[in-house]
């Protein structure tokens, strides 16, 4: 995929705190997460085709939350902890394949040279997230990181983003997201949060 030409609207306005979702946001690893979801589906016998639009529909929300949805959705039954295992292992084998958004690690590394209070709030497991942060080169970028291990309510519950906040200690209401998915969007503006939409690239 081609980030070089993506058009971002990068605030003009200073911000206290700037909370980055990491996949698809920073990281380059849509495509990855889907192969891997595809992978660990098939394996425990889904009878539907996982496509990259119900994906993208359930991009930010928890791993064991999605396959839970999924179950409802599809009328699946599918288990939750093993298929969150056989897609979080298969995606750990090719994380070092992950690549960073170019323009927007541009952005983050910007904002660090300036001492900006910046966060991670990812819907995915911290092990992996940290090792995305790895292979793009942000790990050390980023005051705190939130991940779906730290919190009980997916994306778009606003926790994951006031908890962010809180740990760079600063006002939700001066903090601005970076996001992908509409999920995200919508927790960070229930957050009381200014958003930025990252577009999508297919």
């Amino acid at each position: 995929m081609s980030f070089e030409n993506l058009h971002i609207a990068f605030p003009e306005k200073r911000y206290e705190g700037y909370i980055f979702d990491c996949d698809g946001t920073i990281a380059d690893s849509m495509l990855l997460h889907h192969k891997a979801w595809r992978f660990a589906m098939q394996k425990h016998g889904a009878t539907f085709d996982y496509s990259w639009e119900i994906f993208t529909s359930l991009a930010g929300v928890g791993h064991e939350d999605t396959v839970r949805k999924i179950n409802v959705r599809f009328s699946q039954h599918l288990d939750p902890e093993a298929v969150t295992r056989d897609k979080e292992a298969w995606y750990a084998q090719h994380v070092d394949e992950v690549t960073p958004i170019t323009p927007m690690a541009d952005y983050v590394r910007s904002l660090a040279e300036e001492g900006a209070k910046m966060a991670v709030a990812s819907g995915g497991p911290r092990a992996l997230v940290l090792r995305t942060l790895r292979a793009i080169r942000l790990e050390g970028a980023f005051a705190a990181v939130v991940t779906q291990d730290d919190i009980s309510r997916s994306k778009p519950d606003p926790e994951i983003f006031l908890k962010a906040a809180y740990l760079l200690g600063v006002d939700p209401h001066k903090c601005v997201v970076f996001e992908d998915s509409h999920l995200g969007i919508a927790g960070a503006k229930a957050a009381g949060m200014d958003t930025v939409l990252i577009p999508q690239v297919h």
